[in-house]
Parts: structure tokens; C-alpha cells; sequence
């Protein structure tokens, strides 16, 4: 009997329908956020995932995630009504323009949908940045600067404008314009621009008391600033990233509360007005004057230099220098230095492994550093195991001593390979023996 009733049981189990759990909206949420994030793109805070971004000049890694995370954002819309719902938020959240047209179609779009839902509760609500990435040559009309302003009317939670990856230069699309209609964003605090010498005094113009995150990009036409006023001040930014050719409207910004610079082939000693002491974030690709007065820099956690910068550093580091807050050096750059190297006479290059070698050991010393806890070695090429070594004898000894010297004293080693690495901010740590068969 009790067999017969264990079995009946089993059997009422077997046929029984089992529903899925149904998931909070807010962990689907989490969900489609992790699965479609681009790095770098939306942050305002985290400032090595911002400087990460912008070493993506061309927008080339850029533009393949953002066509990756659509195609995921479109296929999870398909899936079911419940997903597409929550889908609706994350295709929206992220929008670039690459033509007028496209400007008008948009523009048109967000406002026939705020019509159907309300304009509260618009699509547009959830767009965070707006790209304008127009590419070749392009007539640009009153209708497409009037449909871009349409759009910003329609976003008014939009964090960040860029135009960073226009290949037309900014008189061309009436950019000055058109950050006059960004005036209307209130929570407008990330600009990426190409600039000209008529742009500078519009941003502190109209963004001046709330920009936070501002990336400068040289057009083609660098015409006088003699004159334009010689001090422009934003005092809320606190992550400049300027590229070559910015050096001259750098020079003119006054950045009280600048926490992170960027300055790619810039000097350091093209920003004057600064206050050093609150720099957490330092990335040059000329860091000897950072070097020669780290005691100016007392905040600096994380500090990312040139490998060449520490091959032709020969000014003697400051007398009993000790650093309390370093954590974090990136060193860049050691495939380039490499080939240069190899153009070299043999007596100057030895000099240079020599002064590479001294600045490197220093890097390590727990006197100076003593916080030190992380190197994170850049690599233009993904590794090159089980392959014959590129290094020469001298360079290869420097390289195999440093790393186990790092991982004596505990200190991680971490690598980004490869240009998508580079631009996400994406590290994986390795130990040394494995890091010396990747270089």
C-alpha cells in the first residue's frame, strides 16, 4: 500500500506544471545593464575608465561595442512583451547621430512617442549621452540643427554630448549653436568637442559652473586667440583629457578642482593653473616633470607614464622623497620604445636600457612608494608565447629582474592586451613569469 501511494506521488509530481520563477524588474534591469555596458562611456567619477575612452581616438573600438550592444539590446526586446519593456530603457539610453537626416528622424521619433506616453514619460527620459559622429562630407541645414535641438529638449536627464568622432570640424555643423541648446540639459556635465577658437568661451559660457568631465580635440583650423580673453575659468571640472594640438586653449583654463588629466602628447607644464595637490589621476605621455616634483603631487593614487619617459629620466630624483599615496603605475608604450630602440646605435642604446633600469628599480622602492601595490603594463599586441623573443639580451635581463622584483614585494601585475583591452580598461593580472613570455 505504502508502495502504491509513492508511486501515485511520483507520478503527481512528474505531471505537474512547474513555473519559473518570474524575476523583480530590477534584477533584469542589472542584468541587460551588465550585458550591454560600453566602459568609459556614461562615467563621470570613475576617471581610469574615462581616460581608458579616450584613448579610443578614432572611435573605432567605440563604434564596434556600440554596434555589439544594440544588436543585444534589440534581440532582448524580441525575446518577449516583459523584456521588451525593460529593454526600451537601455536601447534609448545611448544614442549617435551620424547624419541630419538621421538628426530629423530622431528628433521626430522621440516626439511622436512623448505624444503617446506623455512627455514625462517620453523614451527620451532615459537617454543619458548623445553622440554626433557625422562622417565625410555633409550639408548640414537649419532643419538638422533644429532637430538636434528637438532632441535635447527631449532628454532631459542627457549627461554627456560629444562630438568628439565627427570627422567634420565643428563651424561645419554649427556647433557653437548648438551648445547653447545643450543649455536646456540641466544635468549636462560630461562634453567631449572638437574645438576651435570660438568654442572655448561658449563652454564656460554656458556650462561653466556644472561641467565636470571635459575632452578637448583639436579641428583642423587653429586660428588666434590673441583676441580672446587670457583666463577662462570652469571651477567643477575634475577630469580634463586634451590630445595634441589643444595646447594653446589648455593653456588659458583656469581648473581649480581638477582631480584627473589626460594629456596624451601634452606636457604637464602646459597647465599652470591647477592646484596639483588634489591630482589623483595623472596620464602623460612625458611624465619627467611629474617625476622630478612628486612632492608637489601629494594626492596622485594612480599614474600612468611612457616606458620611453623612463629611459631618458636622468634628473636625480628628490632627496629622501617619500610618497604616501601612490598605488597604481601603467607604463605604456614598450612595443613602441622597442622598435625605436632598434634604429639606435649600440652605445646609445645601452645608455637608455641603463637609465630604464635605474627608473624602474626605483618604482619599486618601498622607501619612495611605499603604498605601491599594483604595475600595469600596456601591450599593443596581444602576447607572444611560444614564440622567439623579440627582446635583446640586455632588455630582456632589465625586464625579467624588474618583474620578479615586483612579485617579491607582493606587488600585482596586471596587463592589457590588445586595443579593446586598452580602451575598456580591462585588466587580467598574471604572474611575472607569465607577464616576461607576453613582452
Amino acid at each position: 500500500m505504502d508502495n502504491i501511494t509513492h508511486e501515485q506521488h511520483l507520478a503527481d509530481f512528474e505531471f505537474r506544471e512547474i513555473k519559473a520563477p518570474i524575476l523583480p524588474v530590477e534584477i533584469w534591469t542589472k542584468i541587460f545593464a551588465f550585458a550591454t555596458h560600453i566602459p568609459g562611456s556614461f562615467e563621470v567619477n570613475n576617471y581610469a575608465a574615462i581616460a581608458a575612452f579616450t584613448r579610443d581616438r578614432h572611435g573605432i573600438c567605440l563604434g564596434n561595442r556600440y554596434k555589439e550592444t544594440m544588436q543585444t539590446k534589440l534581440s532582448f526586446s524580441l525575446v518577449c512583451k516583459y523584456w521588451n519593456g525593460i529593454a526600451q530603457q537601455f536601447i534609448f539610453e545611448y544614442l549617435r547621430i551620424r547624419t541630419g537626416d538621421e538628426a530629423c528622424h530622431i528628433a521626430t521619433m522621440l516626439e511622436r512617442m512623448s505624444r503617446q506616453a506623455g512627455f514625462r514619460e517620453g523614451p527620451g527620459r532615459w537617454t543619458i549621452r548623445i553622440d554626433l559622429v557625422l562622417e565625410g562630407v555633409h550639408e548640414w541645414l537649419p532643419k538638422h540643427a533644429r532637430a538636434m535641438s528637438r532632441i535635447f529638449k527631449h532628454c532631459p536627464n542627457l549627461v554627456c554630448f560629444s562630438s568628439a568622432f565627427s570627422t567634420d570640424d565643428p563651424w561645419t555643423y554649427g556647433l557653437q549653436k548648438m551648445m547653447r541648446h545643450l543649455a536646456q540639459n540641466p544635468r549636462l556635465t560630461r562634453l567631449e568637442i572638437k574645438i576651435d577658437h570660438r568654442v572655448i568661451p561658449i563652454i564656460e559660457e554656458v556650462f561653466g559652473n556644472r561641467l565636470e568631465v571635459l575632452w578637448l580635440i583639436p579641428c583642423r583650423r587653429l586660428l588666434s586667440l590673441d583676441y580672446l580673453k587670457m583666463r577662462f575659468v570652469l571651477p567643477n571640472i575634475r577630469a580634463l583629457i586634451a590630445t595634441a594640438g589643444c595646447e594653446r586653449y589648455i593653456n588659458m583654463i583656469e581648473l581649480p578642482n581638477l582631480r584627473a588629466c589626460v594629456l596624451g602628447q601634452i606636457t604637464i607644464g602646459l597647465l599652470p593653473l591647477i592646484d596639483r595637490r588634489l591630482v589623483e589621476y595623472c596620464s602623460v605621455s612625458d611624465a619627467r616633470e611629474v617625476f622630478t616634483d612628486l612632492n608637489d603631487w601629494p594626492s596622485l593614487t594612480i599614474l600612468s607614464v611612457n616606458v620611453g619617459t623612463l629611459a631618458i629620466l636622468k634628473t636625480p630624483w628628490q632627496e629622501h622623497l617619500r610618497h604616501e599615496h601612490l598605488e597604481c603605475v601603467i607604463i605604456e608604450d614598450i612595443d613602441c620604445m622597442r622598435r625605436q630602440m632598434l634604429m639606435m646605435k649600440i652605445g646609445t642604446r645601452m645608455g637608455l636600457f641603463s637609465q630604464l633600469d635605474e627608473n624602474l628599480t626605483r618604482l619599486l622602492s618601498p622607501h619612495i612608494f611605499p603604498h605601491l601595490r599594483c604595475v600595469k603594463i600596456f601591450l599593443s599586441v596581444q602576447g607572444r608565447k611560444n614564440t622567439s623573443s623579440l627582446l635583446s639580451d640586455e632588455e630582456e635581463l632589465i625586464w625579467h629582474t624588474w618583474l620578479k622584483a615586483c612579485n617579491d614585494r607582493g606587488i600585482r601585475i596586471e596587463v592589457s592586451a590588445g586595443a579593446m583591452e586598452w580602451t575598456g580598461d580591462q585588466w587580467k593580472e598574471y604572474a611575472h613569469e607569465e607577464v616576461f613570455d607576453m613582452l
